[in-house]
């Protein structure tokens, strides 16, 4: 058997029925659901007539009681309307967000839309058109679509017609507010709808506002004619000048028709204030001279008056001058305009009198009185005149100095500043802003500027400026001139001129005095030479900039602390000294370059950078080029030394090398003698020795400004002594160079020409060490060398090479060693090529210095030692003993001299018990094999 469902095409989605199933005998009923699957097959259908009445211009909602479509399969959300032909006289528009959105063909809403009232149509034909509109659409739920709907809009008329504006002016008082009232302004349109014809100011009124009455002091740019039968809106007045009408622009709409008008207000002056005495200073001027009456002397005002009329009524007229309007001579009155004008004058009429006066009363034309000091008078008041003696004396120069104070200015350029304090004129007649300076020749060399306005000065300046600091004079470096010249000339205001004076501007140049130098490795200590030419009086500083290239500072050479050079008054030439590392390996030459940088007090020359090349000394020699010989300066003199030359060979001549004066060779040597020079004195000049009995004189003497150079020629065994040059003035220095020819050289310098030297010369720094031509050895016992790098005399005793000096005479076998620095009866190396942890820089000095680190006993060890050190840390042989927690000496010397940064550390952390030398020479605890390597000193005892 088989059942079938038939389903009745209704809208239901569910059904059951129940079936009985029997044999006879026992009956079971079964209940059958059935789920119906929905099936969309039904067009959507409008249930309302799509039609709706509206008046021209209008705008009129679309809602669900013009168009409402239904579906009985389907939700309103999701039947659309299609938009197939639009309205021909409006627009249909679609609101979404907060924007109503033009609908064009194709585009669609939904019946949610509709009844949420997003849906509108605006009518925007011609105001006199009467015609219908329509718009034709279809429904569509998605998969079945309704046949074609009009919807139709009948336009009404409105009865509107033509605006017509009546507007009469409103008078209004100063000050004061005034209603708008139909009788000042009315717009009708033919119908009895005032709440519709709205006004819109377009351009305010200038002079005062309009506003409703319920709210004061709110502007408003809209209102309807309602508000003006109703006496709700006002014009308020709030401008204090002197006009007498204001207006505004506006236009009235119905909402079909616009008009445009122009509202006009009167403005009635109602004079309330009297007149004010604001300014009552008085005259001063010269005897017979003509003084102007302005503002600052004499001033009136009235808020509601105008100039014109605030007059002064001369109750009294001066009697030792005369009154002038415009040139004529005043006798009853004159206006605050006139004053204001510079219309009116006082000529004084010469004679013994000193002072005048005359009395006025003041007035607007209206209203009786005038306040003074806040007091209303009708008095007349006294305006006073004082009358100063003629001035016939010129300004007197009081200080006139030479300005010599060189800046650099933010621009680049060098400037002095001409003050007061070099330039001064006084005159007890005349202020500082009349005491004129007249330019009667401008500086060659420069400029002047005015600071304040940033112009040149050509004609004058006053003294008032030169106070204020506001004259500069402008150097122009190219000229590389050191002085210039301003003539001028002082005078007053009423003529009287004083003589002519000049003023003379001095400053001075700095600049190195080479540009270049080729140095070889192992040449020690080189002087830089910088000078400074010009006026020199004053005190001037230098900076120094040291810019590597190729070289490595540290490395290559050592640069002194100080980045600053100081001339004194009167010095004119400084020395810079670098000193080159020698560290004896093979290498390409290096170069660096030294740099002059912000001068004070000086202006920088064309020399500002000087080159230094560090020659490699390969395979034991080196060559510098003449270019370095003819300009190397040594610090025994200016010049070039060579080695005597015999007869008939050439020797270098250069700019700047000193003369050679030659006379007959003595007997005991070869060489020459100075012409003019006696015998006998050169015989003084020889050195003393003592041992083998031979004595060596000079054989050549150079003069070189204030030095004398004397050349011994040979090799013998000597034994110096330094007594021998006690009569000479100044300090002697001798010299005895191994290469290529063995030559002594004694220079006498007078103490005041001592040259400036940076290092300290009992100590040389490290890197410095002398290169001897040969080792120590029996066969040289007694010879001398001299390191021209350093400056120091070495002796060989047999083994060694030990320092001498005529203080050392006898001492010569208790000496330091090479690089070892005596001080306090120890002798001192640091060492800076192999830093270490402290564990390791106490045993590298016990095996390979053999001694110990350094051991400090006072204050001024500690000074010596943070020189020596070039101011960097350092190790030395303090440590904290772990298990008596007290700071030893490890060379066993008892601790008299601490120098702890923040005080003796007692309970150290651990690992942190050994010292090192830190900034500014201050002892801080460190771990004792961790950490960062540091430079450190060995001592041990002489």
């Amino acid at each position: 058997m088989k059942l079938a469902y038939v389903h009745d095409d209704s809208e239901s989605l569910a059904d059951n029925f129940v079936i009985q199933l029997s044999d006879g005998k026992h009956k079971i009923l079964k209940t059958i659901s059935v789920n119906i699957t929905p099936v969309n097959d039904e067009k959507p259908t409008l249930s309302k007539k799509a039609e709706i009445s509206m008046t021209m211009g209008d705008t009129r909602v679309l809602s669900s009681a013009v168009l409402s479509a239904i579906d009985k399969d389907s939700p309103r959300e999701t039947i659309h309307y299609l938009f197939e032909r639009l309205p021909q006289n409006g627009q249909l528009q679609l609101k979404i967000g907060r924007d109503w959105v033009p609908l064009s063909a194709g585009m669609q809403c939904t019946q949610e839309d509709v009844d949420l009232n997003l849906l509108r149509y605006t009518h925007t034909a011609k105001m006199d058109s009467q015609d219908g509109d329509s718009f034709t659409f279809y429904l569509w739920d998605g998969d079945n679509r309704s046949p074609a709907f009009d919807c139709h809009i009948i336009i009404e008329d409105s009865g509107k017609g033509d605006i017509v504006i009546h507007a009469k002016p409103l008078v209004v008082a100063k000050g004061d507010r005034g209603f708008l009232t139909t009788a000042s302004l009315l717009a009708v349109d033919g119908t009895d709808k005032p709440e519709e014809l709205l006004y819109l100011i377009t351009s305010p009124p200038r002079y005062g506002q309009v506003e409703y009455i319920r709210y004061p002091g709110v502007p408003i740019t809209s209102f309807s004619q309602m508000d003006i039968a109703g006496q709700t809106v006002c014009y308020i007045h709030k401008s204090r000048a002197a006009v007498s009408s204001d207006s505004f622009r506006f236009t009235v709409s119905n909402g079909l028709q616009t008009q445009h008008g122009v509202f006009e207000i009167t403005l009635e002056t109602v004079d309330r204030a009297l007149p004010v005495v604001t300014r009552n200073k008085g005259l001063r001027l010269a005897e017979g001279a003509v003084g102007l009456l302005s503002a600052d002397h004499l001033q009136l005002t009235d808020p509601d008056t105008p100039p014109e009329n605030l007059t002064f009524l001369l109750a009294q007229l001066p009697r030792h001058g005369y009154l002038y309007l415009r040139g004529k001579v005043l006798q009853h009155n004159f206006t605050q305009q006139d004053v204001d004008s510079r219309g009116v004058a006082y000529q004084h009429s010469g004679g013994g009198s000193w002072e005048d006066c005359f009395t006025f009363l003041a007035t607007d034309r209206k209203n009786q009185g005038f306040v003074v000091d806040g007091k209303t008078r009708k008095e007349p008041v006294l305006f006073t005149i004082q009358v100063d003696q003629l001035d016939k004396e010129a300004p007197r120069i009081t200080r006139l100095h030479s300005p010599s104070q060189v800046g650099l200015l933010k621009n680049g350029c060098y400037g002095i500043y001409i003050t007061s304090h070099v330039l001064k004129a006084s005159d007890p007649d005349t202020e500082d802003d009349q005491i004129i300076f007249k330019i009667l020749r401008g500086p060659l060399h420069g400029r002047l500027e005015n600071t304040t306005s940033g112009e040149f000065i050509h004609e004058r300046f006053s003294q008032k400026d030169l106070g204020s600091k506001t004259i500069l004079y402008i150097i122009n470096p190219s000229l590389q001139v050191n002085s210039d010249i301003l003539e001028f000339q002082v005078m007053d205001p009423t003529g009287n001129t004083a003589t002519p004076q000049s003023l003379e501007l001095k400053w001075s140049y700095i600049e190195w005095f080479q540009t270049e130098y080729e140095v070889c490795e192992n040449v020690g200590l080189l002087p830089l030479e910088v000078t400074r030419r010009g006026y020199s009086m004053d005190s001037a500083f230098v900076g120094i900039e040291v810019n590597q290239v190729s070289a490595v500072v540290g490395k290559d050479f050592t640069v002194m602390p100080s980045k600053l050079i100081q001339f004194d008054p009167g010095m004119s030439t400084k020395m810079w000294n670098i000193a080159i590392t020698y560290d004896g390996l093979e290498e390409d030459d290096e170069v660096f370059e030294v740099i002059l940088n912000s001068p004070v007090n000086a202006v920088l020359g064309t020399k500002t950078k000087a080159a230094v090349k560090i020659l490699d000394s390969k395979g034991g020699r080196c060559h510098p080029s003449n270019s370095f010989n003819q300009s190397k300066h040594s610090t025994w003199g200016k010049g070039i030394w060579h080695p005597h030359s015999p007869p008939g060979s050439s020797s270098l001549t250069t700019a700047g090398s000193p003369h050679l004066e030659r006379g007959p060779p003595p007997s005991s040597t070869k060489g020459d003698a100075l012409q003019g020079f006696d015998p006998t004195d050169l015989s003084q000049r020889a050195m003393r020795t003592h041992g083998n009995g031979k004595s060596v004189p000079p054989s050549s003497v150079c003069r070189n400004g204030t030095d004398t150079i004397y050349n011994y020629h040979g090799i013998v065994s000597l034994k110096l002594d330094g007594g021998s040059f006690s009569a000479h003035k100044g300090k002697a220095k001798i010299s005895i160079v191994s290469q290529p020819q063995k030559t002594i050289k004694v220079a006498e310098q007078p103490l005041a020409d001592k040259v400036e030297s940076t290092t300290d010369s009992h100590f040389p720094r490290q890197g410095q060490l002398p290169l001897f031509p040969k080792n120590c050895s029996v066969e040289l016992k007694g010879l001398f060398h001299f390191e021209e790098s350093i400056h120091r005399l070495y002796l060989c005793d047999g083994i060694t090479w030990k320092v001498w000096s005529p203080q050392t005479k006898g001492l010569e076998d208790k000496s330091c060693p090479a690089g070892w620095h005596l001080y306090s009866g120890y002798c001192h190396t640091l060492v800076t090529q192999r830093k270490g942890t402290w564990t390791s820089a106490t045993r590298a000095c016990r095996e390979q210095h053999q001694g110990n680190l350094v051991t400090i006993f006072s204050r001024r060890h500690m000074q010596w030692l943070w020189d020596i050190s070039g101011r960097k840390p350092f190790w030395i042989g303090l440590k904290n003993q772990g298990r008596t927690g007290r700071w030893e000496w490890i060379g066993g010397e008892p601790v008299a001299f601490t120098n702890w940064r923040r005080g003796t550390p007692q309970h150290p952390r651990p690992g942190k018990n050994c010292v090192l030398v830190h900034k500014r020479g201050q002892w801080q605890s460190k771990n004792c094999s961790k950490g960062k390597a540091h430079n450190f000193v060995c001592s041990r005892k002489l």
